[in-house]
């Protein structure tokens, strides 16, 4: 899914699972059986990162594919994306705000961030109906069908999350952080003995 759990009480009722037997087949249905004449695939970011040579490892074992890995500066690469000179794409998805909707925004047909450049009017349509819901449970309801027509439809693949560690020791009291990771100090203390 592309939305983390619990962002702003956000549930996720969508999964994309990995099913390498169906990709192998469709694979050999389009005409490259074990990825052989399947021509090398380019994948750029603006960063490096071992998640794209994972990504990389897994595609040439797996389903036989050549994969070179791109990293451009940052700001070529975003333009690349928004002008879709690419043919993968490495980008993160940072809300600015604990909301859901900060991160499906970017796919709307006309958003600036729509790298994809996706348009699906039943999905446009779903984030319209949460922005006129009345009650909150109605709201994450229907960006709950936002996100699910979002991986159904597949314009982006989801990748990973973020994980946090915090090493706070046991005399720290009032250790508070956001979902955002935003950490607040105005309540923490040190336990005395």
């Amino acid at each position: 899914h592309l939305v983390p759990d619990g962002l702003g009480g956000f549930a996720s009722t969508s999964r994309l699972t990995e099913n390498i037997a169906a990709a192998r087949q469709l694979l050999a249905e389009a005409g490259f059986p074990g990825g052989a004449g399947f021509p090398t695939l380019e994948v750029t970011a603006w960063t490096e990162t071992p998640v794209l040579e994972a990504i990389q490892a897994m595609w040439k074992k797996n389903l036989g594919l050549t994969v070179r890995l791109a990293q451009r500066e940052a700001k070529v690469h975003v333009a690349a994306l928004q002008h879709g000179d690419y043919a993968i794409g490495f980008m993160t998805a940072i809300p600015d705000v604990a909301d859901p909707d900060d991160i499906l925004k970017d796919f709307r047909f006309d958003a600036p961030a729509n790298y994809p450049q996706w348009r699906d009017p039943t999905f446009d349509a779903l984030l319209d109906r949460a922005a006129q819901a009345t009650t909150p449970a109605a709201r994450l309801a229907a960006l709950a069908e936002a996100e699910a027509r979002l991986v159904a439809e597949c314009p982006v693949s989801p990748l990973y999350f973020n994980t946090k560690n915090s090493l706070v020791r046991p005399e720290v009291r009032g250790w508070q952080d956001d979902a955002l990771w935003t950490r607040f100090y105005k309540n923490v203390a040190l336990r005395t003995p």
